[in-house]
C-alpha cells in the first residue's frame, strides 16, 4: 500500500507560482490598457480574457495537485500520439490556425471562440512520456541504442514538427527541456554533445534558407542596421528597461506601451515591469522564477521514484528555460523568438498548461523519499 508522507505541497512553490500570476495580471492590465483601447475601445479587453485564462490555470493547477502524480504515466503513450495529431493538424489550412503575415505561422487550433497552441500541451506531453519511458528502460540508458536513440528520435521529431509551423523559439525550448531529462537521467554526455554539435550546420542552414530569421540574427548581430525595422522591437524594449532605471517610472507611468513597444503585453511584458518597477521589480520577478526552480529542484531530489524526479526536473526546466529565453530576448542577449513569460504575459493555452503543469509539480512536492521506505515495509509487513 503506498502512503503519502507530506499531506500539503511545497507551500514556498505555492505562494510563489501565485504571486507570479497575481503580477502577470496586474503588469497585463497596465501593459495592455492604451492597446486595447486603441483597438478594442475598452481598456480591459485584454485584462478581461487573461482573467478569465489564469482562472481556469490556478482551477486546473488545484485540481492536479490532489492527484497523485503517478496517475499520468498510463496515459504517456497515448497523449504522445494525441501530441503528434495536434501538431500535425495545425500545419493543414482550415483547421482553425491563425497565420502571421510575416513569417507564414500556423501554431494554433481554433474551438469555438478559443484559441490554442498545441506546442504549449505538447511541452508537458513530452516530459511525461520522456520520464515514463526512461524510468521503464532505466537500466538501459548508457546503451547508445536502446537508451539514447529511442528517445532522441521522438524529441527530433517533435522539434521538426514544431520548427515547420515555424515556432522555433518553443521548439528550442522543447529541445533544452527535453536535453535536461535526458542528461538527469544519465544518458551519456557525450551522445547529447555528439547530437548537440551535430545539430549546428542543420540550424545554421535553417536560418540562412528563412529571410525573416536570417533578418532576425542579422538585427542581432548589428542592432543599429534596421532601428526602425527588424531592430525596432529590441530597441524599445532596452529604451523600456533603461528608462526604468532603479526603482522604476511607477505603476501605470510607462512611456514605452504607448504604443511604440509591440506586444507589450505578450512578449515584451518584462520590459513593462522593468520600466514601472525599475531594477528591483526586474529583480523581484527573477527571484520568484530562482525560487520555483530551487522548489522544483528540491521536489525532484524528494520524489519517491525515478519517474517523479524525471518529471518534477521536467516541469521545472519548462518554467525555468521559458524564462530565461523571454528575458534574454528582451535585454537583447538572443534574438527574438517570440515566446512569452511563464505565468506573466498575457495567453492562452500558454498560462493555462503551465498552470497545470505546476500542479502536477507540486503534487511531487507532496511525496518524499521516506514515502517509498514506509511503503517498502508496509509490503515486507504483510
Amino acid at each position: 500500500m503506498r502512503r503519502t508522507s507530506a499531506v500539503i505541497p511545497d507551500m514556498t512553490l505555492f505562494i510563489a507560482i501565485v504571486l507570479l500570476v497575481s503580477i502577470g495580471s496586474v503588469m497585463v492590465y497596465t501593459a495592455s490598457a492604451v492597446l486595447a483601447a486603441d483597438k478594442f475601445g475598452s481598456d480591459t479587453f485584454f485584462l478581461e480574457r487573461h482573467l478569465v485564462r489564469a482562472l481556469v490555470g490556478l482551477a486546473l493547477m488545484a485540481t492536479v495537485m490532489q492527484i497523485d502524480y503517478r496517475f499520468w504515466r498510463k496515459f504517456s503513450k497515448s497523449f504522445l500520439l494525441i501530441g503528434f495529431i495536434l501538431l500535425i493538424a495545425v500545419l493543414f489550412p482550415g483547421v482553425g490556425g491563425r497565420a502571421s503575415e510575416i513569417t507564414g505561422a500556423n501554431r494554433w487550433i481554433k474551438i469555438a471562440s478559443y484559441t490554442m497552441q498545441p506546442v504549449d500541451i505538447v511541452k508537458l506531453i513530452i516530459i511525461l512520456w520522456l520520464a515514463d519511458s526512461l524510468d521503464r528502460k532505466r537500466g538501459k540508458l548508457r546503451n547508445f541504442s536502446h537508451g539514447f536513440l529511442p528517445h532522441i528520435f521522438v524529441v527530433v521529431i517533435t522539434f521538426t514538427l514544431i520548427v515547420v509551423q515555424p515556432a522555433f523559439g518553443s521548439a528550442f525550448s522543447l529541445l533544452a527541456i527535453s536535453l535536461t531529462i535526458l542528461f538527469v537521467a544519465g544518458i551519456k554526455i557525450f551522445h547529447i554533445s555528439a547530437l548537440t554539435l551535430s545539430a549546428v550546420p542543420i540550424l545554421i542552414l535553417l536560418v540562412v534558407r528563412t529571410p525573416y530569421r536570417l533578418t532576425r540574427v542579422l538585427s542581432f548581430l548589428n542592432p543599429n542596421s534596421d532601428p526602425l525595422g527588424a531592430s525596432y522591437h529590441v530597441r524599445q524594449s532596452l529604451i523600456g528597461l533603461g528608462s526604468g532605471g532603479f526603482s522604476g517610472v511607477g505603476l501605470g507611468h510607462s512611456v514605452q506601451k504607448l504604443l511604440y513597444l509591440p506586444e507589450p503585453h505578450t512578449d515584451f511584458i518584462f520590459t513593462i515591469v522593468g520600466e514601472e518597477f525599475g531594477f528591483i521589480g526586474a529583480m523581484g520577478i527573477l527571484s520568484l522564477y530562482l525560487l520555483i526552480g530551487w522548489r522544483g529542484y528540491a521536489a525532484a531530489q524528494n520524489a519517491p521514484d525515478f519517474f517523479g524526479r524525471l518529471m518534477a526536473i521536467g516541469l521545472t526546466a519548462m518554467i525555468f528555460f521559458g524564462a530565461l529565453i523571454n528575458v534574454a530576448v528582451v535585454t537583447g542577449t538572443i534574438p527574438a523568438t517570440g515566446l512569452p513569460l511563464p505565468l506573466v504575459s498575457f495567453g492562452g493555452s500558454s498560462i493555462i498548461f503551465n498552470l497545470l503543469g505546476l500542479g502536477i509539480l507540486l503534487n511531487i512536492s507532496r511525496h518524499t523519499k521516506s514515502e517509498k521506505e514506509s511503503s517498502l515495509t508496509s509490503d515486507v509487513s504483510s
